[in-house]
């Protein structure tokens, strides 16, 4: 294991690498883990998905949220779930 700026890296079994990031953004800071896997080629690694995935939210106007806060939440999962 190695630590290098905003990122862990960490080599697992079966050709995976997964890498510990900070979200750079002052008023985020999150962390994620980015997962790759290993190419057929064995030479490189290639981006497989991030976790934890956390779906950004659609901020609707006050008169709309006022008017149908279960559009709003319906509206959301419609927009996460493509």
């Amino acid at each position: 294991m190695r630590f290098s700026g905003h990122a862990h890296v960490m080599a697992g079994a079966g050709g995976r690498l997964e890498i510990l990031f900070q979200c750079p953004l002052e008023q985020c800071q999150s962390f994620f883990i980015a997962r790759y896997f290993r190419s057929l080629y064995g030479e490189a690694y290639l981006y497989s998905h991030s976790v934890p995935l956390e779906p950004l939210k659609h901020e609707f106007s006050e008169s709309i949220s006022d008017i149908s806060p279960n559009f709003c939440a319906i509206a959301n999962e419609a927009a996460n779930a493509e």
